[in-house]
């Protein structure tokens, strides 16, 4: 009699342990609202760790209504009687309606399994027909700020005195009354055009725009056309 015990007990010791992995499927909720994320669990347990694993390859849906918004990746999962691994998949949907989630395949050493399917639900949103329709409210335009502007358009606000600057300069050449004695200076030791050349090059070298001294930049040119004038 204790012989017959003992057998039944190697017999359903190795069956317990011939069983291999076992694959169990979840879904945390099948009702959401358009827009709304369910979560998708596909999870082997019992496993010895050496197994060679496919997970399903997802796509950005599942099917023509449902779009997968993460695919997630398989996380190992410790347990007493062995391991276990999990992949948590998110979805969602944007049209009303009852879907299909069709099974998952994952294939564990050549052996393929399936994941259970669900009847999936997506609910439009309530809405209380009892009040009046709102009214889109208008764009709020924001207060005219002077502090605001000129720290958006002072380059160009300093491009502009310049370039005045330099017409007033013209115009007051221009108004020199004919036969003004203009008393002749000395021949330079060196010509006018070579020295503001030289400048010019040195203020290009100098790069002062690239450090962010637009203002500086445009007052050197204002002084070198000044002293070339």
């Amino acid at each position: 009699m204790r012989s017959a015990w003992l057998g039944i007990f190697i017999i359903v010791l190795l069956g317990a342990r011939a069983q291999g992995p076992e694959l169990r499927t979840s879904l945390d909720t099948a009702i959401i609202r358009i827009g709304e994320q369910a979560h998708l669990s596909l999870q082997l347990r019992d496993l010895k760790g050496n197994e060679q694993i496919v997970w399903p390859e997802l796509k950005d849906t599942l099917s023509r209504y449902i779009e997968v918004v993460d695919p997630g990746y398989p996380d190992s999962l410790g347990q007493e009687s062995g391991m276990s691994m999990e992949m948590m998949i998110t979805i969602t949907a944007w049209d009303s309606g009852q879907y299909v989630i069709r099974p998952l395949k994952v294939i564990v050493d050549g052996q393929e399994m399936l994941s259970k399917a669900y009847l999936f639900q997506v609910q439009t949103m309530e809405v209380d027909t009892t009040k009046a329709p709102m009214d889109i409210k208008p764009i709020m335009e924001e207060p005219f700020s002077l502090s605001d502007w000129l720290s958006l358009n002072w380059p160009y606000l300093i491009g502009a005195l310049a370039i005045l600057a330099i017409l007033w300069l013209i115009f007051k050449l221009r108004r020199t009354k004919k036969g003004t004695i203009i008393p002749v200076a000395a021949e330079p030791e060196e010509d006018p055009l070579e020295v503001i050349l030289r400048k010019l090059k040195r203020l290009k070298d100098d790069k002062a725009w690239s450090r962010g001294d637009i203002k500086g930049f445009y007052v050197s040119i204002t002084d070198l056309l000044r002293d070339y004038l």
